[in-house]
């Protein structure tokens, strides 16, 4: 339960939301303080026990640890009771408020109609204690900590009834409609974890973990005897073609349960009233996550490369206001409305989630020039040879037997991935493509990653048109979609020049006429 604390920041009557009065966070404040506290010191207690222990013995070790670890831990509920103390906040018509006064006083102050984002998250520990955590923010870009407030601990159902609140959403029992499902988990995406690029960052952070344990405890020597033992002296390159496997497979695991704990129980809906969609998912730590759909100008459908070989594609939303990272980890993917699954599905969820009977990505996109091709097949061998040669100079300038061992090296990377780097030059030829779609910009480009974005021709601010030296040779331009949503530009790259532009103008008609009066074949290379 939170406490009602009055002070002079709340001045007249005590009826209107206008003079609220201020409120502390939930006292449970006070032992969630205290069980973090002590994990973090136990934590830090036994590698530093270890490290001590190799220098005067664990015995001499835990008589200096231990105490320090007893002390910090009774302290800690200390710690719990003045941050509670300390922090105040209410919610008046106009304003969220935050204050702080431990020893230095501050606050925060933001306009509720600025508001953009209100999420609450909730980790193992904070359902444990029956407690969120809610975060309020404009969503600007620069310094994001400035243009938000977060209020934890908080009781989660005050944190779920402010969100609502927030939202001017109608609470439950008033509500005249249940929320409408959009989306629903179907385990049966779970397939496409491991053909995510999440498989080999995990596998490669679990190898250098690995890799940095062993130096830790000075083990490098054993292991490399270790693997000349089972493999032979001169077969080091068996040993690291099974530890990339090692690697890939504890990946393909651990993306497995990456994916069960960021999408166990999720839904998409959209609330009643039709103005906000709710993102809820997370195993051990729950979100929700609401997006304003007046603030909504399109949507993204990525399609990342494995996905892509077995048919998948995640949706993203393209709207104002919507964090895609924070300095908390945990709210990565603030826009991310459906996670990988078969085309079919995103499509259907984009066109539900923009309210259109037949989605603006089922149209036919318009194919570029084929000298966009010759550029990315040219660039994408390029940058091959690029590394070929840089690893035969590294060759030459090593000492003894080293250098032959470069240049085979590099001409072996030559001869094994030219077909590999053609081949993604084709792909990206064949991944751009844009149209228009009723009320819809439709722009598509990138191999490692495709984009597929639909954007509202009103949400269009400017354009930008570009055309560099090469460019121009070969007859190409890129424009630009400027936008204050999602990104901020979606460009349309290496298009024929007449298609371009007129694509921008027919786009926003009357955005480009100024630019474009002196003359419309010769664009030069400033914004617009």
């Amino acid at each position: 339960m939170t406490d009602m604390t009055g002070t002079s920041g709340a001045s007249g009557g005590s009826g209107s939301a206008a003079e609220e009065s201020w409120r502390r966070l939930d006292p449970r404040t006070v032992w969630l303080t205290a069980v973090l506290t002590g994990g973090a010191v136990c934590g830090t207690a036994i590698p530093t026990t270890v490290v001590l222990g190799r220098d005067i013995g664990f015995g001499a070790a835990l008589s200096w640890v231990l105490p320090v670890a007893a002390l910090l831990i009774l302290l800690s509920p200390l710690a719990g009771l003045l941050h509670r103390r300390s922090v105040r906040y209410r919610i008046t018509d106009e304003f969220v408020e935050v204050r702080s006064d431990l020893v230095l006083s501050s606050g925060r102050k933001l306009r509720r109609e600025r508001l953009r984002t209100v999420d609450v998250t909730a980790s193992p520990l904070h359902r444990l204690f029956g407690l969120a955590e809610l975060t309020a923010g404009t969503g600007q870009g620069g310094d994001g900590n400035k243009e938000r407030v977060k209020l934890a601990p908080l009781n989660r159902h005050e944190a779920e009834r402010l969100r609502r609140s927030l939202l001017n959403q109608p609470e439950p029992e008033t509500a005249v409609a249940g929320p409408h499902l959009l989306a629903g988990i179907d385990w049966s995406w779970l397939r496409y974890a491991p053909v995510s690029f999440a498989a080999p960052a995990i596998g490669a952070v679990v190898v250098g973990l690995g890799l940095r344990i062993v130096g830790r405890f000075d083990l490098e020597k054993s292991a490399f005897e270790y693997v000349v033992e089972v493999f032979g002296n001169g077969r080091i390159w068996a040993a690291v073609l099974v530890l990339v496997a090692a690697g890939l497979a504890v990946g393909m695991l651990g993306s497995l349960v990456w994916f069960v704990e960021q999408w166990w129980d999720y839904r998409l809906e959209r609330e009643p009233g039709g103005t906000t969609l709710l993102c809820r998912r997370g195993l051990f730590t729950t979100r929700s996550v609401s997006i304003e759909q007046r603030r909504l100008r399109g949507v993204d459908v990525a399609e990342p490369l494995g996905s892509r070989l077995f048919g998948a594609a995640r949706v993203d939303a393209v709207g104002t206001g919507i964090r895609t990272s924070d300095d908390d980890k945990k709210t990565a993917g603030y826009g991310t409305l459906l996670p990988a699954a078969p085309r079919g599905t995103a499509d259907q969820v984009a066109a539900s989630v923009l309210r259109e009977e037949s989605g603006p990505l089922a149209v036919p996109l318009r194919a570029h020039p084929t000298a966009a091709r010759r550029k990315r097949v040219v660039w994408a061998v390029t940058a091959l040879a690029a590394l070929c040669l840089m690893l035969t100079l590294v060759g030459a300038v090593l000492p003894g037997s080293l250098p032959p061992a470069a240049w085979i090296a590099g001409w072996t990377v030559a001869v094994m991935l030219s077909p590999a780097a053609v081949l993604l030059g084709l792909d990206a030829y064949r991944s751009l493509g844009h149209a228009l779609s009723g009320a819809y910009v439709v722009i598509r480009s990138g191999t490692l990653t495709r984009h597929t974005v639909a954007l509202q021709r009103s949400g269009v601010i400017g354009w930008k048109i570009r055309q560099s030296v090469f460019q121009r040779r070969a007859g190409l331009i890129s424009v630009t979609a400027l936008t204050p949503a999602g990104s901020g530009a979606y460009t349309v790259r290496d298009t024929a020049e007449a298609d371009g532009i007129g694509f921008a103008g027919t786009a926003v008609p009357g955005l480009l006429d100024q630019f474009l009066a002196p003359s419309v074949s010769r664009p030069d290379r400033s914004d617009s």
